[in-house]
């Protein structure tokens, strides 16, 4: 007699250290998306979203049971608690921000999802330092 035994697949961890935040208060979102439609902005589009708290200039984000494939990591400081990223009346953010995979924002808009975009197929540790 054979016995068949299925073990479902967990998915990966996506682990997310994000640099380079000042000062050490308010809290951190990492937002991740699995696909362009909503990234960066669109939190009811993502995947996943966690929060830390900054500590030392840095903060952590573990995503876990993520699926394989490609994916792209948004990050904000938010330094007065609304989850949301800050601007000025010209739409320059008044918080820190950055994104998986050194990805950089134009002058006047967030990067695609593409150049953000990483593919994770094991446990992955990306690093987004922020800018302000």
């Amino acid at each position: 007699m054979f016995l068949l035994v299925s073990a479902a697949h967990a998915g990966v961890t996506v682990t997310v250290t994000v640099d380079g935040i000042r000062p050490d208060t308010g809290l951190v979102g990492c937002t991740l998306f699995r696909q362009a439609d909503g990234f960066p902005e669109d939190d009811a589009r993502a995947a996943a979203l966690q929060v830390a708290r900054p500590t030392g200039g840095s903060a952590v984000c573990t995503f876990a049971d993520v699926p394989e494939g490609t994916l792209a990591v948004a990050v904000i400081h938010d330094l007065d608690g609304d989850l949301k990223l800050d601007r000025n009346l010209f739409g320059k953010p008044t918080e820190g921000y950055g994104f998986s995979n050194g990805a950089k924002a134009s002058m006047f808009s967030a990067p695609p999802f593409d150049t953000a975009a990483v593919k994770v197929d094991a446990d992955a540790d990306l690093r987004v330092t922020l800018a302000y």
